[in-house]
């Protein structure tokens, strides 16, 4: 797979973006929640959502994942009528200093199209 450095939209560390996954990407609404409620280590917290895919997510988190962790994740739209519960491998994670970490992750099962659209609104 080519990589690409070419930013596509603003991110959370203003660097450049190094395109791998296989999948378009999307921002979705700032209202759209995301919420870690299970993982292999029985940790929880909160995420921000910084892009999104039918078969990935990447997150911001205060915590740092190994790859291959899998995380069960919760996504939700902004009025609440759209919630999914999914499980994600962690694919990469990114130290970006002060507790914050960039977290990538490959989903158990794609989103639907439908899927994704509810959460960009």
């Amino acid at each position: 797979m080519s990589e690409k450095s070419i930013p596509l939209r603003p991110n959370a560390t203003n660097a450049p973006v190094i395109h791998r996954q296989a999948s378009v990407r999307y921002a979705p609404s700032m209202k759209a929640t995301c919420q870690i409620v299970a993982l292999a280590r029985d940790s929880f917290g909160p995420a921000k959502i910084l892009d999104i895919s039918a078969t990935g997510v990447s997150l911001l988190l205060n915590q740092q994942f190994e790859p291959g962790a899998l995380l069960a994740v919760e996504l939700s739209n902004s009025d609440g009528r759209f919630t999914r519960l999914l499980l994600v491998r962690v694919v990469h994670s990114q130290e970006l200093g002060a507790s914050n970490y960039v977290v990538g992750g490959a989903f158990g099962s794609a989103l639907s199209g439908d899927d994704i659209q509810s959460l960009l609104l």
